[in-house]
């Protein structure tokens, strides 16, 4: 009981303050969280995207050759493969017309470059970071980092509302 006593007028750090270095070391293990999960968006979609994208252009010539085959009757009992594939290639089309991987993916980049962007200019003492020291440099990014995370996900909302219409 005795080493948790506390002089009167005194606060345990531990319990209710954090060091400057650790504030500085969450804000970074924060921004390097962020800037990882908007890249794991970014690709994600991306990836999407390009196969949609290659599914559609593949398909629709498949359904060419294969028309053409049909026409020249030499399909034969295959001719029913025909309007499966063009279905097919409809519904990809449609899937790619419809979805916002794209729009997604580039604004995923586009967060995942501010974070980094801030995040080098906190490290390096440059821009609003310059005159800034101690605790109100840290506050600063830590609010940057909100505010960049805060517009992603706006315009990830934005982007989903364009979904539903």
């Amino acid at each position: 009981m005795a080493d948790m006593e506390i002089a009167i007028g005194e606060t345990p750090t531990d319990d209710f303050q954090r060091s400057l270095i650790q504030k500085h070391t969450e804000a970074l293990e924060e921004c390097d969280r962020l800037i990882q999960r908007f890249k794991h968006i970014a690709d994600s979609d991306k990836r999407r995207f390009t196969r949609l994208n290659q599914a559609s252009v593949l398909l629709t010539f498949v359904v060419t050759i294969l028309s053409t085959l049909a026409a020249s009757k030499q399909l034969g009992v295959w001719e029913w493969i025909v309007p499966i594939i063009s279905a097919l290639a409809a519904l990809s089309t449609t899937l790619l017309s419809q979805n916002t991987s794209q729009k997604t993916w580039v604004n995923a980049r586009n967060v995942q470059q501010k974070l980094q962007s801030e995040k080098f200019l906190y490290l390096q003492d440059a821009g609003d970071y310059f005159k800034l020291e101690g605790e109100e440099k840290t506050r600063r990014f830590s609010d940057r980092v909100m505010e960049i995370w805060s517009e992603g996900h706006q315009n990830w909302g934005q982007s989903a509302s364009e979904k539903k219409k």
